[in-house]
């Protein structure tokens, strides 16, 4: 009797805790600490840049024509460049880019050439206003500007100062994560040139128009 007594009683008492929300001998819980973040799109704050590009534009400084009757122009403002560089992600919204340059306008052929180049430099300060769309706005400087001819395009040889020039450029940064980045620009300058000499002499002659524009293609590493 005493056995069923005790029996009632101990069933009685474990109804009470479920009643009142506390089951029996119920486990510890034990609390499973999260698994750290780590994120796959980080950026490095400070990539090298290596970037090409085909512009064009300015004033035209040279005209070729071919024994067939066509002719083609040598630009001031065109037409392949070459930079390279470093740009520096300040935060989310802001960035900085410093580059040097290469930029070549040139018709060969086999019995002449005629080719305009100058060397630049650039910097830039971007604002980020999508995640991955940047505009940003600059200065240039252009040196070692002149313009060469030889064979049967010879027109002399000729040498040119250069102002400070503006640059307006988009850029549409397709990846920016991993080990090498890509970038898409769109960009514009403003510039002149003035001549410094001919074939080694001084001269002078109105301002040239070197303003241009052009697409390129950046490389981040």
């Amino acid at each position: 009797m005493k056995t069923v007594l005790t029996l009632i009683a101990m069933g009685m008492a474990h109804a009470s805790l479920w009643a009142q929300g506390t089951p029996p001998s119920a486990p510890p819980q034990e609390s499973i600490a999260p698994e750290p973040q780590t994120s796959q799109t980080s950026v490095r704050p400070v990539r090298l840049l290596l970037g090409v590009g085909l512009t064009g534009g300015g004033d035209t400084l040279a005209t070729v024509t071919y024994t067939d009757g066509s002719t083609q122009d040598v630009s001031a403002g065109g037409l392949v460049l070459l930079r390279l560089g470093a740009d520096w992600q300040i935060n989310p919204n802001f960035s900085m880019q410093g580059t040097f340059g290469f930029h070549r306008n040139a018709i060969n052929a086999k019995n002449g050439e005629l080719a305009f180049q100058r060397n630049f430099v650039e910097g830039l300060g971007f604002w980020h206003f999508l995640p991955k769309h940047r505009i940003g706005l600059g200065l240039r400087q252009t040196s070692g500007a002149k313009l060469n001819s030889s064979g049967a395009a010879s027109m002399g040889n000729y040498e040119y100062n250069s102002s400070l020039g503006t640059v307006l450029e988009y850029e549409w940064m397709i990846s920016r994560s991993g080990k090498v980045g890509y970038g898409l620009t769109v960009r514009l300058v403003n510039e002149k040139y003035s001549v410094k000499s001919a074939n080694g002499a001084p001269a002078s002659a109105p301002d040239i128009n070197g303003s241009h524009a052009g697409v390129g293609f950046n490389f981040y590493f």
